[in-house]
């Protein structure tokens, strides 16, 4: 029998969660979602999970703590596949996880540091926020008793990331990342993945605060560590992204300048789509076109130039509100793109983008 050593998708605290298995339907099925769940094909993996689960059943039984583990990385999964939209597979995710930490709590106990990633996959795929935090409560409570800090952090940083935007973001859940973070950086090297994910996410909540010097370190770190490793990551592209509006507000056009050409080489130019603004100022709605209970749109037509700013935006078409294309124009003064690049140089290029303006119904 070969024992494989699984960790749930979603996190990495630190606690095993072990599936025996031998050479058989299931096992093929199961290292199938492995496969699947490494490469990020979140989709095949749900669906090979699914199958392992309802084989896992015949082959374990439902009481069985091995039925209950690949219940748990199955809810992961369910909780990463975005194949059929945001929290598609979320209620069924939730049942199953609900189910397996049941099992979980009744071979362990209700305090043991085995729960702490149940609890924490349990809370990630819910819909109750208030369940979600009890739930990550619990982990903490167990963390901290476990007098593990390391993993404590762990369970702190995935806590902060359920419950940031939700109605139960506070201090005390700003308090996680915070705490994590120092940790982190206390006791990991500079580029391990959780320090560089803490200071990501801190970052984030720094910047939302509107602690700008506090977040400017944070994000420069983030990096510095993926352009030590030399490849890209989406946290480096959103940290440079983040740098444009901190050096914006502090008026340091060339620094923004800087990050939105370093986006520009990292980001491939398409010329058949639109351009996503990295730093995009709403046009405010005229209070004269209000009153009135008006709406509008106007499409524009500008040149992005070599630094990311707009250059010479000209009005294509639109719904004829004058103001609305005053407003349009006026906000798009303060956008800033990642500029195309050919070989290896930030050059102008053509762009387009519309504008609505609807009032709230």
């Amino acid at each position: 029998m070969k024992t494989l050593t699984v960790k749930p998708l979603l996190f990495a605290l630190g606690i095993a969660i072990s599936v025996a298995i031998q050479a058989d339907e299931f096992s093929d099925e199961y290292q199938s979602y492995q496969s699947a769940s490494e490469a990020g094909d979140y989709a095949s993996a749900v669906s090979h999970g699914l199958k392992a689960y309802e084989l896992a059943a015949t082959k374990y039984g439902k009481e069985d703590l091995q039925y209950a583990a690949v219940g748990l990385n199955l809810a992961a999964a369910m909780g990463q596949d975005q194949s059929q939209g945001f929290r598609g597979h979320w209620d069924e995710a939730h049942a199953i996880a609900q189910s397996s930490l049941a099992s979980f709590e009744k071979h362990y106990g209700n305090n043991a540091i085995e729960l702490i990633d149940a609890l924490s996959i349990t809370a990630d795929v819910s819909r109750n926020n208030k369940e979600a935090r009890n739930l990550y409560r619990r982990a903490l409570a167990i963390a901290e008793k476990a007098k593990n800090p390391q993993l404590l952090a762990l369970t702190q940083m995935t806590a902060f990331e359920r419950l940031t935007g939700t109605e139960f973001y506070d201090r005390e859940v700003l308090a996680y990342i915070r705490d994590a973070q120092q940790y982190f950086s206390a006791n990991l090297p500079e580029n391990a993945t959780a320090r560089v994910k803490a200071n990501y996410l801190l970052a984030n909540a720094e910047l939302g605060n509107k602690q700008y010097s506090k977040a400017e370190p944070l994000f420069l770190d983030v990096i510095k560590q993926y352009e030590s490793l030399n490849f890209s990551h989406p946290y480096a592209l959103a940290a440079r992204t983040r740098l444009i509006e901190i050096y914006e507000h502090q008026g340091e056009e060339d620094k923004a300048t800087e990050q939105c050409q370093a986006v520009g080489k990292m980001r491939p130019w398409n010329d058949n789509q639109e351009q996503v603004p990295l730093l995009q100022i709403a046009p405010k709605f005229p209070v004269s076109v209000a009153r009135r209970g008006k709406s509008g749109w106007v499409n524009i037509s500008f040149t992005i130039a070599e630094n990311g700013k707009v250059r010479d935006p000209k009005i294509i078409d639109s719904s004829g509100v004058k103001a609305i294309e005053e407003a349009s124009l006026l906000a798009l003064k303060d956008w800033r793109y990642a500029p195309k690049f050919v070989d290896g140089k930030p050059v102008a290029a053509e762009s387009t983008v519309r504008l609505d303006f609807e009032l709230a119904k």
